[in-house]
């Protein structure tokens, strides 16, 4: 935005209002919402770098807030696997931002009880001093995956897929073709898994200056309360 002669002034990101992706234009977005309009911004995750990389280093701008209701369309927050990378990229630039000047992060919630996971929320606004709503709480539990599996409806139906794979790594076709999680469909999603939880809980760790045990004891809770994530060193106000 265009600010004139303003002498200062600070940066609001509310990701409920301001969706970033990877690629450009509305992808997804159905026609309806083209048509009618949500009131949301797009932005790609490029010019999102630029914007905070720009404001970083704008003499006027004092500081940044990243705010939420513990609701959003940015994938990244839901706790989908698939969008974790948007998550980190969009974290490692509010980081450079942290890193000089102040940045704090003000959330309703992290994830709705036994709905949603807010891990990933959780491990994006760590980088900045966080706050929740007194009645909020941290809903971050580790990840999981489901997988549906069709052999024994098309088995029904005589229909029979044939697929030739270059190993038994190769799951893609597997809800098709199997009954159930094979061991190297269900290793090779473990791991994914595995993976991602150990980088959120290390990004965190290393933010909160926490160790990483002791920000996985505190997933394994599950839930807490505003009060107990204040405690024992999740957030800070």
């Amino acid at each position: 935005a265009e600010l004139g002669d303003a002498t200062s002034f600070y940066l609001d990101f509310n990701v409920d209002e301001v969706v970033v992706k990877n690629k450009t234009d509305s992808e997804g977005q159905s026609a309806f919402k083209k048509l009618m309009g949500d009131g949301k911004k797009t932005m790609t995750l490029l010019a999102f770098r630029e914007a905070i990389e720009k404001a970083k280093n704008d003499p006027r701008c004092s500081s940044l807030v990243l705010r939420s209701s513990g609701t959003s369309e940015n994938k990244w927050l839901s706790g989908e696997v698939s969008a974790t990378s948007t998550m980190q990229e969009v974290r490692s630039a509010l980081a450079g931002f942290a890193g000089a000047k102040p940045a704090y992060a003000a959330f309703s919630t992290f994830g709705e009880l036994g709905t949603s996971n807010g891990l990933q929320a959780f491990t994006l606004a760590s980088v900045c001093r966080v706050s929740i709503s007194p009645s909020g709480h941290l809903s971050i539990p580790g990840y999981s995956s489901r997988a549906p599996f069709f052999r024994d409806l098309l088995d029904k139906w005589g229909i029979e897929f044939y697929v030739v794979k270059r190993n038994q790594y190769k799951n893609a076709l597997n809800n098709l073709t199997e009954r159930g999680y094979t061991r190297a469909h269900r290793e090779a999603t473990e791991h994914l898994l595995g993976s991602i939880f150990e980088q959120c809980v290390r990004d965190i760790s290393d933010s909160l200056g926490m160790a990483p045990a002791m920000v996985k004891k505190q997933v394994d809770k599950g839930v807490l309360t505003a009060r107990e994530a204040k405690e024992c060193g999740l957030i800070h106000d």
